[in-house]
């Protein structure tokens, strides 16, 4: 099926809030935690702890490994392993936290991220544009939604007419309550379970429309 955008919803206040993950992100990821694990705070580290750490925490159980190896005394081996257990805990909770930081942002790609020359975390500003901007578009392709679009836009097309031509005698298109509208659009109430069984009634307003010519009651400047 073919895919139309039909209009986009602003995304400021998305934006506001994606800012403070950001905010969040470099006070809970700093370069002074980030060395406890024996890593450096970069791009690629990150990007891979927002993936999830896996890689990360490969290369912290290498170094452990590899450090354990060199240990011959027993207990100073159980002090080790207790230390890189303490440690991977801490940084499998860093993860779950960074990761749950950006959980309502999945649509911005990893590249946005990145770490500036102080070690501060950052985002690309114009992946971040593009991917904002594709987050904001309303999109439509299932045909019952294509038909009501068209439907929708001959009616919007037919009423922008109508309300150019109702101007020039004072009055408008469309309004609600309004003696002054061409069409009227109003709630007619149940009798017996009133607003609870409302309907939604669009019907002409024949005051109105009898008001249409160069004297009538609105064509007036005071009126």
């Amino acid at each position: 099926m073919k895919t139309i955008c039909i209009g986009q919803i602003p995304q400021e206040h998305t934006r506001y809030l994606f800012g403070q993950a950001i905010a969040k992100l470099r006070e809970l990821v700093t370069a002074d935690r980030v060395g406890e694990y024996g890593e450096e705070l970069t791009t690629t580290f990150i990007r891979e702890l927002l993936q999830g750490g896996c890689a990360i925490r490969s290369r912290m159980l290498d170094k452990f490994n590899a450090s354990l190896s060199a240990v011959l005394f027993p207990a100073e081996r159980r002090q080790k392993e207790a230390l890189y257990d303490a440690l991977l805990s801490q940084f499998d909770e860093l993860t779950r936290k960074a990761c749950k930081t950006i959980e309502d942002f999945k649509y911005i790609p990893i590249e946005a991220y990145t770490v500036g020359a102080d070690s501060g975390i950052g985002g690309d500003p114009e992946v971040i544009d593009k991917a904002f901007a594709e987050a904001g578009n309303v999109c439509i392709s299932h045909p019952s939604q294509v038909e009501v679009y068209n439907a929708a836009q001959k009616a919007i097309a037919a009423i922008h007419e109508l309300d150019a031509l109702a101007q020039k005698y004072g009055m408008y298109a469309v309004n609600k309550n309004n003696y002054r509208s061409i069409i009227d659009i109003d709630l007619e109430m149940d009798a017996t379970i009133g607003v609870l069984g409302a309907k939604r009634v669009v019907q002409l307003n024949p005051f109105a429309i009898q008001q249409a010519y160069d004297g009538g009651l609105f064509n007036n400047p005071k009126g």
